[in-house]
């Protein structure tokens, strides 16, 4: 016979759903299932095991249409901040998300963080790259970022150049690869074409290149990545969600070329900590 489920899981499995849709701009096929042992465990806020799964979520810098599944653990909540919808003050101890999402063509080329994170990689490549074809590089603008069906992402945009005023196109077609136990995120064998529309577009050898990379944080690490045109990128990950405050980020040059704190971005993001945003610049 199986064990009946408090009644109070059950309240906060309602709670946390409107919770959810309040802080998300759109979601569908949520389902929330929260296990606690006692409702006088749910009442001192301890919900050791929490596994949620949505169809789709649209959020503020981040949309997911291929769906996503996730277990939070160790999470400590103050049921009476859950109770009064009070994010900043929900959480008492850091808690940890492991997900599987998948993101489609659309969520790549729409979502905000994806473009922002490429375009951090695709400027310093440029900026390494251009002066050995003595061109003044400035800035670069992503027009849009698609899955190939060479299981690569394709990056295509402007680079602004001293040498002509309207920009000159370029397309970087890339593969997306991990190291450092999951912690850092690469360019995977990219491949650059300048002018790719002209007669006699450039193809570009990026292999002497280093291969630029951002280390996502030691509060976050993806266990699996991958790229099929058909099903979208799926992303395996963990992150630890904290109510501290979170550090802004820096160019520290240790395990990777720039840092962008994942976990530090998420906490901020559902509203966790007062932190507002992240700064990309290297």
């Amino acid at each position: 016979m199986s064990e009946r489920k408090p009644i109070l899981s059950t309240v906060v499995e309602v709670l946390a759903s409107k919770l959810v849709r309040k802080t998300a701009r759109r979601v569908t096929g949520l389902d929330v299932d929260v296990g606690a042992r006692s409702n006088s465990d749910v009442l001192a806020g301890n919900l050791p095991l929490v596994k949620a799964k949505f169809s789709r979520i649209v959020l503020e810098n981040l949309q997911i249409s291929g769906g996503g599944r996730m277990e939070i653990t160790g999470l400590n909540i103050r049921l009476l901040a859950l109770l009064l919808a009070r994010r900043l003050s929900l959480i008492r101890k850091p808690f940890e998300v492991c997900g599987e999402y998948v993101l489609t063509q659309q969520d790549v080329s729409a979502s905000k963080l994806i473009r922002d994170m490429v375009q951090l990689l695709v400027n310093n490549v440029l900026r390494t790259l251009f002066p050995s074809l003595h061109l003044t590089f400035f800035d670069v603008s992503i027009d849009s970022v698609r899955i190939s069906p060479r299981r690569k992402l394709a990056v295509h945009g402007t680079a602004n150049v001293a040498e002509s005023a309207s920009g000159m196109p370029f397309t970087l077609l890339t593969g997306v690869g991990l190291a450092g136990d999951g912690h850092i995120v690469y360019l995977d064998d990219p491949e650059l074409v300048l002018n790719p529309k002209a007669p006699l577009p450039v193809k570009v050898p990026l292999g002497s290149i280093r291969a630029f990379d951002v280390d996502i944080g030691d509060n976050a690490r993806i266990e699996r990545l991958e790229i099929d045109e058909a099903r979208g990128v799926t992303v395996t990950a963990r992150t630890l969600i904290t109510p501290a405050p979170p550090f802004q980020v820096t160019d520290v040059g240790k395990r990777a070329a720039f840092l962008y704190d994942m976990g530090a971005f998420f906490s901020s993001f559902f509203g966790f900590t007062h932190f507002s945003d992240l700064n990309l610049d290297g």
